[in-house]
């Protein structure tokens, strides 16, 4: 399951791909030529296939129309080039200082249940609060506190 992408035929077609994300912002050719700077002929061009864009171009359309950086990387290899943004996974050491982050969020939630979720919907992490809570729900050997003094 991919999110925010065309079909799979277009997935390394750049014409496909920039018909896409121009019909997904809800520009027309006009509109994003006049964002872009550049003719409405050469974006007719570069969707038909019969104008190769330079890298620049690709990155300028991928910013007028606000592709995700992820996508911006498959509208680059579509049109011939490398990809210009790097991507790591959650558990990258450059990333120590982001899953800081998202930890010291998740603990201010308390007593609110709280998880992070990946874009697919994985759960990549939570609170304990939530631990808890699905502990109970589960029914396991955990009860809260206000549950034990209440059978008591």
């Amino acid at each position: 399951m991919d999110t925010l992408t065309p079909s799979s035929e277009t997935a390394l077609d750049f014409p496909g791909l920039l018909r896409y994300w121009r019909g997904k912002r809800g520009y027309s050719q006009l509109a994003l030529s006049l964002a872009a700077g550049v003719s409405q002929r050469h974006i007719s061009f570069l969707e038909s296939g019969r104008a190769r864009p330079s890298r620049e171009m690709v990155l300028s359309l991928a910013d007028r129309l606000g592709v995700p950086l992820r996508q911006r990387n498959r509208l680059l290899l579509a049109g011939g080039f490398a990809p210009a943004y790097t991507e790591h996974g959650l558990a990258a050491p450059a990333l120590q200082m982001v899953r800081q982050a998202v930890a010291l969020i998740l603990s201010k939630q308390e007593p609110y249940p709280a998880v992070v979720l990946d874009r697919f919907w994985n759960m990549l992490d939570a609170n304990q609060a939530y631990r808890n809570m699905i502990g109970v729900l589960l029914g396991g050997a955990h009860r809260p506190s206000w549950r034990r003094a209440a059978d008591a």
